[in-house]
């Protein structure tokens, strides 16, 4: 296997990491593993495991910035795009088309022929959000190419303080920025600026390991005691504010396994174990988050977790998430192939050649 010289495996092991990070959150928000008792050693062990791997989808986001950056300016590839929106189709028609051979579920006409146009009916927030992302990019990159590095990080100070520190109060009341709590195409933006910025300025060398270390625990230790204690005294719904993935808290976890991970020094075959499974990483949030696995599979199967022992109860999560990751990757790994014999890359950028000559007619 083909290893790439200067290129950062560190990055592509935390997608890996961010990718089982995102698939816990989901067995604890589908499968109401987080419905125990107030006082429960489960319920504060349950919360402890979910508030640390909150920081899943900005470590994603962060990454897309850091990796797409580049000093100087290019095209965007609109291919890879292209080749992204045939991937999350594939697999919204073939599981809805699943369910709706299975007689034993009630899935519409309707649906079915939704599946069809899955960035029209949403049926994948993050994808709905990275598509405006995407649109966006020149702008983003030009902003992080020719801003100067002063007048950059005041913007984003201005910006941590407004969208980080502010808005998750505000939350409370109204989205004052209609960041969605993070689920959004503007916070994705933000979050690919920041990762850019600590690409361009080499942020993650200059800053050490211990450093980032004491980051991620302060901050986790913050939520943790805020959730469990301060928030529920203070009442009113205040114990969530900072378990958002806008919340400061959750998104300095984030930077700080980004500056921790990005400078790993992998070596041996483990760089080639990530090779393989890098790639598959969003298939497999592909397959386990569409809405018909989550109502009709995750909402079940799971629901044994919160009567387990408190001390059962991480590795009964930690085996689920590895067992739907493993699951994933085989039907993910079959995918790609269907779509190399199909020829779905050339194709993709076939049509990125057209589009590109539509374009310049028009420019």
């Amino acid at each position: 296997m083909i290893q790439r010289k200067n290129y950062n495996y560190g990055i592509d092991l935390l997608r890996i990491v961010s990718m089982m990070f995102i698939i816990t959150l989901h067995i604890f928000n589908h499968g109401n593993v987080l419905k125990s008792d107030l006082n429960s050693l489960q319920y504060t062990i349950s919360w402890a495991i979910f508030i640390f791997c909150n920081c899943g989808v900005n470590c994603f986001a962060l990454i897309s910035g850091f990796v797409s950056y580049k000093d100087e300016y290019r095209q965007p590839k609109y291919s890879r795009y292209i080749e992204l929106w045939f991937q999350v189709t594939f697999y919204s028609i073939i599981i809805t088309l699943i369910f709706f051979i299975l007689k034993n579920y009630d899935v519409s006409y309707s649906r079915l022929i939704k599946s069809f146009l899955p960035l029209t009916f949403n049926s994948y927030w993050y994808f709905s959000a990275y598509t405006g992302l995407f649109i966006m990019l020149p702008f983003l990159d030009f902003i992080v190419r020719n801003m100067d590095k002063s007048n950059l990080k005041k913007a984003l100070i201005i910006c941590l303080i407004a969208f980080s520190l502010y808005a998750p109060f505000g939350s409370r009341y109204s989205d004052p920025f209609k960041l969605s709590f993070g689920y959004s195409m503007s916070w994705l933006s933000f979050m690919y600026i920041l990762g850019a910025y600590i690409k361009k300025y080499n942020i993650h060398n200059i800053i050490e390991n211990k450093k980032a270390i004491f980051l991620i625990a302060t901050c986790f230790i913050f939520n943790l005691i805020w959730f469990l204690f301060i928030g529920k005294i203070i009442g009113h719904g205040v114990d969530g504010i900072f378990n958002s993935y806008i919340s400061i808290t959750t998104l300095g976890i984030a930077i700080g396994l980004l500056l921790v991970f990005g400078k790993m020094n992998i070596k041996g075959n483990f760089k080639n174990l990530i090779t393989v499974v890098s790639p598959t990483v969003f298939g497999i949030y592909l397959i386990h988050d569409h809405s018909l696995v989550e109502q009709f599979v995750m909402n079940k199967i799971f629901a044994f977790i919160p009567n387990l022992n408190a001390i059962l109860i991480p590795i009964a999560v930690i085996l689920s998430m590895l067992g739907i990751f493993l699951f994933g990757f085989l039907i993910e790994k079959i995918r790609i192939l269907i779509f190399k014999i199909l020829s779905i890359r050339k194709f993709s950028e076939l049509l990125e050649s057209k589009l590109y000559y539509i374009l310049n007619k028009f420019a």
